[in-house]
């Protein structure tokens, strides 16, 4: 099948129709010219005439063919190949993320490869494709739209380089129906995924809604950059906690391998005002965490006090061997419980688990939170305001006024989350918790629906659809031993399909009913567990991994003033309730250049927006407050930890969650040979161009040679001719020895 791919450039073949008509339609002009006798003339007229339009037919061919040679080598014909199957939109995913930097034995980089494959998979177009390039690195972008020359992305393939963010290539699904918005329907979509093919780099959910919303069929080929040994070590946190000594303080640094051959880091602490650098060595294990320890010095004086912690040796993937922490002084926090009294039975209440968790770790680390227990009808506005942390256990109604203070608690940095169970009161909870005219106040991200029951003669549930790479998570993420991995659920809470679009699915049952579900709210975040706190809904609080999930999760929630970890890619959001109306916000990035925000008031508040944090390190946010005080706010932006692991993805996973579109797994070394019947579209053109270049050689050769001043000789077999008449002229007036040629 023959196309173009610049099929405007065909109409420069018009250009050949112009001498012909000019020949057709150019009136007859006979000219006139006296002689003395045509006598000599009338036997060779005939015979020279047929000569010269002849050379005029050919001189006429060669020059045609030259100009259209040019002009079907400008419209880029494109001659496929390979047949059947029809037009396809073919969308290749490139996985910028930075594990795509990972630096292997040979000192190449998996983003290097992966940009060779592109260029490769690009010229493999077959006439009639649409192509296009998405980038999932930071964010999830395109390059382009589909288009039928793929070219015209190699000027930015060439220029791509892996960045810090980690988000899954899946994102990149979402922006394929904008694509092909107002492009014809083809006949299938092909999808080629080059990326590190990591488990933090799938979501389920986004490839089950891509092939749900998806009309024609799709064809996945997903292609892994990453080497086969990849060894990495990497800071997982840091608290800043409390010492065992009243006023004293301590950092806990939390450290993880992925290979038994990782067996020693140092940890060393730097950058601390009034502090010397610390370093401490930490012995290694693969898929235990090591942990270091520094004793920070008495600091009474308020403001700014960070620290950065490196991880040395570094390794082939350097991002998370940094890790920036904030250790301005701060009090015992406040963690706020609220649960119903259900029952006068202790251990029946619905947080008695949980209660016993908080207990073991607030006398683990005294000093740290303490734990302040309301029931609903009980909870108060002040309550609230002190809250770091709100664990609200089996939601039922509270006073508005409390509820208030909660969401405006939430949007200012306050972490919160939801045990569902069987005394929640699901009307409250979708009349006053969900709100869809407001999505960015609503403390629950979606609507509840009725429960679903196992046990009682129907099979328990364990959980199916889980993102073992994030940080919460990611601790428990042996997918055979892993805690989460064997908990059965015995009931738990339908939600509605339809999302707010804030929430990302960390956790699901079988029939992709939320397990656990997160959402950011302002400056804030929301996590809804859709278990009970006790062992009325699953066994997990009743093994031994609840405890450090829980203490996990009030990390992952972070605490007011502080507000939660924000990674690269992430949007700030920060609640200034003393800024002054008339001064300016800045945000400044780690390299000093001001970050784009937007100032908005909302319900009397002053909330500042920022676009997504590209740069890991140390911002700072400065404003002015309604008294004229110059602030100075410390924003710690981290690189992620999602792809730490750097697990590899398990194919058959893989092809179970891309059911039932066809799935082909492969390595670089194959990409090649993936389409080897491929395309001539480039050779075509370069055969084109140098046929062209031979016909205006012939060309030139045939007007040099028919043109008289170039090569002077008689061609006319006359009378005049044959008599000699020309032949003694010339020679009478040739210079002496010179020799004349023959008359033809």
């Amino acid at each position: 099948m023959l196309s173009f791919l610049s099929p405007l450039a065909l109409f420069g073949l018009a250009v050949l129709a112009v001498p012909v008509v000019i020949h057709l339609f150019k009136p007859k002009r006979v000219r006139v010219v006296p002689f003395s006798s045509l006598r000599w003339l009338r036997e060779s007229q005939q015979r020279l005439s047929k000569r010269v339009q002849w050379h005029q037919l050919l001189l006429f061919l060669l020059r045609a063919g030259t100009l259209a040679l040019l002009v079907l080598a400008a419209a880029r014909p494109l001659l496929a190949r390979r047949g059947g199957g029809g037009a396809a939109h073919r969308v290749v995913v490139i996985d910028a993320g930075r594990a795509m930097g990972y630096e292997g034995a040979r000192g190449i980089n998996a983003m290097t490869r992966a940009k060779s494959v592109a260029v490769d998979l690009l010229s493999e177009a077959a006439a009639g494709d649409l192509s296009s390039v998405c980038i999932v690195g930071e964010t999830a972008r395109a390059l382009g739209p589909l288009t039928p020359d793929p070219s015209v992305f190699l000027d930015a393939l060439a220029r791509l380089n892996a960045e810090a963010g980690e988000r899954p290539v899946t994102e990149a699904l979402r922006l394929i129906p904008l694509l092909q918005r107002g492009r014809p329907r083809p006949e299938r979509i092909e999808l080629f995924f080059l990326t590190a093919n990591l488990d933090a780099s799938w979501r389920q959910s986004e490839i089950r809604d891509f092939l749900n919303d998806t009309p024609v069929p799709a064809r996945v080929t997903v292609l892994s950059m990453a080497e086969s040994d990849l060894q990495n070590a990497w800071i997982a946190s840091a608290d800043h906690l409390q010492g065992l000594t009243p006023g004293t303080q301590v950092l806990r640094v939390r450290v993880q391998a992925n290979d038994a051959q990782i067996t020693r880091r140092t940890v060393r602490l730097s950058g601390v005002k009034g502090m010397p650098d610390a370093e401490q060595d930490v012995a290694l294990e693969a898929g235990r965490t090591a942990w270091a320890t520094f004793e920070l010095p008495v600091h009474d004086a308020a403001g700014v006090r960070t620290g950065l912690l490196t991880l040395s040796p570094s390794d082939a993937l350097p991002d998370d061997d940094r890790y920036w922490v904030d250790l301005a002084p701060r009090g015992r926090q406040t963690l706020l419980l609220i649960e119903a009294e259900t029952t006068q039975v202790r251990e029946l209440q619905p947080a008695f688990h949980l209660r016993t968790a908080l207990a073991t770790l607030a006398e683990a680390a005294p000093g740290r939170f303490r734990v302040n227990v309301r029931a609903p009808e009980a909870l108060q506005e002040r309550d609230v305001m002190q809250a770091d942390w709100v664990l609200w256990i089996d939601p039922r109604p509270v006073a508005d006024d409390a509820l208030a203070a909660l969401r405006r608690r939430v949007q200012a940095g306050t972490g919160l989350a939801l045990f569902l169970g069987p005394t929640t009161d699901f009307a409250f909870c979708n009349q006053a918790l969900f709100q869809t005219a407001s999505a960015e106040d609503s403390l629950l991200p979606r609507r509840l629906g009725e429960t679903v029951a196992a046990g009682q003669g129907q099979p328990r549930v364990r959980l199916a659809g889980v993102v073992w790479s994030h940080p919460l998570l990611s601790p428990f993420a042996d997918p055979v031993y892993g805690d989460l991995a064997r908990v059965n659920f015995n009931a738990y809470a339908r939600m509605e399909a339809t999302a707010t679009g804030r929430d990302r699915v960390l956790a699901a049952f079988p029939d992709d009913t939320p397990a656990i579900l997160e959402a950011d709210v302002g400056a804030g975040r929301v996590l809804v567990l859709n278990t009970s706190a006790n062992d009325a809904w699953s066994d997990f609080p009743r093994l031994r991994g609840f405890l450090p999930w829980v203490d996990g999760l009030l990390v992952h929630l972070g605490g007011a003033p502080h507000g939660r970890n924000l990674g690269v890619g992430d949007a700030a959001t920060f609640v200034l309730a003393d800024l002054h109306e008339n001064r300016p916000v800045q945000l400044l990035a780690p390299d000093g250049r001001p970050v784009n925000i937007s100032l908005e008031a909302r319900a009397g508040r002053r909330i500042v927006q920022s676009a997504p944090l590209s740069q890991p390190g140390i911002h700072t946010l400065r404003y002015t407050s309604g008294t004229g005080e110059a602030i100075e706010r410390p924003v710690i932006v981290q690189t992620g930890r999602m792809q730490s692991r750097l697990m590899p993805m398990d194919a058959e996973v893989l092809e179970a969650w891309w059911a039932p579109a066809p799935l082909s797994v492969v390595v670089p070394e194959t990409a090649s040979r993936l389409y080897a019947g491929g395309t001539l579209r480039n050779s075509l053109e370069r055969v084109l161009l140098l046929l062209a270049v031979v016909l205006f050689f012939c060309e030139t050769l045939l007007a040099s040679h028919l043109c008289p001043r170039a090569n002077p000789r008689i061609t006319s077999a006359s009378t005049i001719a044959k008599r000699g008449f020309f032949r003694d002229q010339a020679q009478a007036a040739a210079p002496p020895g010179a020799t004349t040629g023959g008359a033809s």
